[in-house]
C-alpha cells in the first residue's frame, strides 16, 4: 500500500493526491518505453545529459517501475 500526491508547478494550484497498491513491473522493455517518454516529456527529444544518466541507471538495474492502482483519489483545483 503506497500514498501519493501529484501536483504541478504551472499556472493555478491543482494536483491529486491517493492510495493505492503498488506492484513492481519486472518487464525491461516496458521501463525503457516509460523512461524514454519521460525524458522525452521534462528533458526534451534527443541525445542529453539528463537522458543517458537516467537510461544509464536503467540498463545497470537501478531503476524499477512501480505500477499504482488507485483505492482512492481526491482532486483540487481541477
Amino acid at each position: 500500500m503506497v500514498y501519493f500526491t501529484i501536483d504541478d508547478t504551472g499556472p493555478g494550484v491543482f494536483g491529486v493526491r491517493g492510495k493505492a497498491t503498488a506492484a513492481i513491473d519486472t518487464d525491461q522493455d516496458r521501463l525503457h518505453e516509460v523512461m524514454q517518454a519521460q525524458c522525452d516529456r521534462y528533458s526534451g527529444a534527443g541525445d542529453n545529459e539528463t537522458r543517458r544518466f537516467l537510461m544509464g541507471m536503467v540498463e545497470a538495474g537501478e531503476l524499477v517501475l512501480a505500477v499504482l492502482t488507485p483505492r482512492y483519489l481526491a482532486t483540487w483545483g481541477l
